[in-house]
């Protein structure tokens, strides 16, 4: 193992170390007498190398979206089942003409 592959594992290891400690960048190289800027610089150098760039093919559940409506009841059981996005215009056509049936 050449000495460039030996520094590159200890700072794996270390990087590793940190990412399950739950401390700070600061608070782990303290702890461990590491160089802060040396570790930054190798967690930077990691953390680019396990970024992924590739799109990845996410499960999808497709449920139909459950349409909102209300409903008006006239006297003799009539009754006009409206949705939420129904024009204001047309209801007020279809009310008109409903009364006007009378």
């Amino acid at each position: 193992m050449t000495r460039k592959q030996t520094t590159k594992d200890y700072w794996l290891h270390h990087y590793q170390l940190f990412k399950s400690a739950g401390i700070t960048q600061r608070e782990y190289c303290r702890k461990n007498d590491l160089g802060y800027f040396s570790f930054n610089k190798w967690k930077r150098q990691f953390d680019k190398e396990n970024t992924s760039t590739a799109l990845q093919q996410l499960p999808i559940q497709y449920k139909p979206a459950q349409e909102e409506r209300f409903e008006i009841v006239l006297q003799g059981n009539v009754r006009i089942s409206i949705p939420n996005n129904f024009s204001e215009k047309t209801l007020s056509k279809i009310i008109s003409a409903v009364r006007d049936q009378k």
